[in-house]
């Protein structure tokens, strides 16, 4: 979900750390190619469960997990497990299952699959829709109004689609302020506008996974710098979208060595004018064996930030625009209503399309649009209650279960490592089902991250492991949820979850090597 620096001084803490993470990252990629690294623990022609699958005591765990939670520093009870073979409904390892703890973006499992469920049972090929309005002639009222649906992968091409379809029906000056429209998100809700974060107030940009949702999201209010490595030792920076007022640095230098944290390696400062303008400029060097690669920020709040991409697009459009952006979320364009007449319409992606995109690359503003949309009330609270009676329905026990939102950006969520292994067979099971059941599975299920290729996991490669699995990062959580595709052809299901500061710098070798052991599992007949 959120992955969290370089003059020379006597001790540069930032280099330590990267050199650190480089050092248990290589020994975890050594391991893994280790044969001895998970030591298979019974024969593949055994019949039966080689530990108890329900008991909490260490010494039930098998050898080689608890083997590597010595190594990688995981106390015992700083971690929990739920892993079972679907194919036979059989829970192959339950330890501290009943424990609650905060799972970290790991439980956009919940809320995405909730939404593929009730979304689309509300109103089939469920669409968000934005709208663009425009003033019947003169008048002291805005322009145009662009009134949010809550489509959490709004982008800015969305955008310029938009106002292209203005400029074809002959408008070449906007006269006059443009309005967004906010309220499609109770107030109750407070996402909009979410304060900056102190990161952004200290350095002036912040990282994607802290914009909060927004019911007129527009590109999650975030710039990508692509670095792309040509010859004559440089890469090429580039930015998109391209706002107005923003400049940047357009080549860095590469260097030599693994890429690893390159994101922070590199460094980045944003140097502010008083007029508004801004300039991003890099500190450091680029790996070259990043190849080409990416990082996204946000550099100004939801109001400039439109603005500014507003701006360039009528630009680019040979527009004029005589005016400034503002936003409401009163709704205040409803009491404008026979002033106004549509002047393009936007539908989102599809479904299974958004969900996609969030939980492949763990967008924290996505997922909560799409948890407050779950109720017609559009609030945490009320979307909570909808998902409550949801698993009620589902016969799934939802005792240990605090969700105060849907992204598990929100230090409060709680849930018990049983609740996420009862999700995840229940997304399978329902594959097994109607049509539409099927079709819910299987978007879900092409959701998730796959190791070694894409989203967050795209960097996790574990050699000889095929999993599907959605992972989760806060402070002082390191989690994972998913499928893992036995050799034997079988799909097995896991959650794992390791908690505590402490555990931290060994946590995601050891999560792996859970990942790496389930493929040598011998599975019972």
């Amino acid at each position: 979900m959120q992955e969290e620096k370089n003059a020379a001084k006597p001790f540069d803490r930032s280099t330590f750390i990267g050199r650190r993470t480089a050092v248990i990252r290589g020994v975890r990629f050594f391991c893994a190619l280790s044969a001895c690294r998970w030591p298979i623990v019974a024969s593949a022609a055994s019949a039966a469960p080689v530990v108890d699958p329900t008991a909490n005591s260490p010494q039930s765990l098998p050898e080689a997990i608890r083997s590597r939670a010595k190594r990688w520093g995981i106390p015992f009870d700083k971690f929990s497990l739920d892993i079972r073979d679907l194919s036979s409904g059989r829970r192959l390892l339950g330890y501290r299952d009943d424990v609650p703890h905060a799972p970290a973006s790991t439980v956009k499992l919940l809320t995405t699959f909730a939404a593929l469920d009730i979304l689309e049972a509300r109103r089939p090929d469920f669409r968000f829709e934005t709208v663009l309005w425009r003033r019947k002639g003169d008048g002291p009222e805005p322009a145009l109004v662009l009134e949010g649906g809550g489509d959490p992968c709004f982008s800015a091409e969305s955008l310029e689609r938009m106002f292209e379809t203005l400029a074809a029906q002959g408008v070449k000056t906007i006269e006059g302020d443009i309005l967004i429209d906010r309220s499609y998100f109770s107030a109750e809700a407070g996402v909009e506008p979410q304060p900056l974060s102190s990161r952004y107030r200290r350095t002036g940009w912040e990282k994607r996974w802290q914009v909060g949702p927004d019911a007129m999201s527009i590109g999650a209010r975030t710039v990508s710098f692509a670095f792309v490595p040509r010859a004559g030792g440089a890469a090429d920076v580039r930015m998109t979208p391209e706002l107005d007022g923003i400049d940047w640095q357009k080549t860095v230098k590469l260097s030599a060595g693994r890429c690893v944290d390159w994101d922070d390696r590199l460094g980045l400062d944003v140097i502010r004018f008083r007029d508004g303008r801004r300039r991003v400029v890099f500190r450091g060097t680029y790996a070259s064996l990043c190849g080409k690669d990416s990082i996204h920020i946000s550099l100004d709040d939801a109001d400039r930030f439109a603005e500014r991409l507003i701006r360039t697009v009528w630009r680019r459009l040979g527009g004029v625009w005589q005016g400034r952006l503002r936003s409401s979320a009163s709704g205040e364009r409803r009491t404008l209503a026979g002033r106004y007449v549509v002047a393009a319409r936007w539908l989102s992606a599809p479904l299974s399309d958004l969900v996609r995109q969030i939980n492949k690359d763990s967008l924290n503003a996505g997922a909560q649009s799409l948890f407050l949309s779950l109720s017609q009330e559009r609030t945490n609270a009320a979307s909570a209650r909808v998902v409550a009676r949801w698993l009620d329905e589902k016969g799934i026990d939802r005792s240990r279960l605090n969700l105060p939102s849907g992204s598990g950006l929100d230090g409060r969520t709680r849930f018990v490592a049983k609740f996420m292994g009862d999700i995840l067979a229940a997304a399978y099971a329902d594959g097994r089902g109607d049509a539409a059941d099927e079709a819910a599975w299987q978007a879900f299920f092409a959701s998730l991250p796959v190791a070694g290729v894409d989203g967050t996991m795209r960097r996790r490669g574990i050699p000889g492991v095929r999993a599907h699995v959605k992972t989760g990062t806060l402070a002082g959580t390191r989690s994972l949820a998913g499928y893992v595709e036995h050799p034997s052809g079988r799909l097995l299901s896991v959650y794992a979850s390791v908690s505590g500061v402490e555990a931290m710098p060994g946590a995601t070798a050891f999560l792996d090597g859970v990942l790496l052991w389930m493929t040598r599992l011998p599975l019972p007949r």
